[in-house]
């Protein structure tokens, strides 16, 4: 009786657990930023941008939370390709996400709009 009863308890668990979401999903940040680091080109600063618009985009389609600072910096990202309303658009998200960087999120938009100008 004490064998089935573990079993079927371990069966709840493991079902319990499947299906879900991840907490948060960082996709192939860390491969795409080491590179940029490495050895600094357009190529690379392009697929490390990419790799951030996927997991906004992937971490919005299954209704959870970019990372912390992704959004920043893709803003950043756009930013310093020329786009400010998109890098607004985006340090905002970041600020929505995380109330806690708001006060940072609102100085880097101010700085955005005095380069800006």
């Amino acid at each position: 009786m004490k064998k089935v009863l573990i079993t079927a308890l371990t069966c709840f668990l493991i079902a319990g657990c499947a299906g879900k979401a991840p907490r948060v999903y960082w996709g192939d940040y860390s491969e795409t930023l080491y590179d940029l680091k490495k050895e600094p080109s357009e190529a690379t600063a392009a697929a490390h941008a990419v790799e951030l618009e996927e997991i906004v985009a992937k971490s919005d389609s299954w209704g959870i939370l970019p990372p912390p600072g992704v959004c920043a910096e893709l803003g950043k990202t756009y930013f310093e390709q020329g786009k400010k309303d998109l890098a607004i658009q985006f340090i905002n998200k970041e600020s929505e996400h995380y109330p806690e960087s708001k006060p940072l999120m609102s100085q880097l938009i101010k700085n955005i709009d005095e380069q800006g100008s």
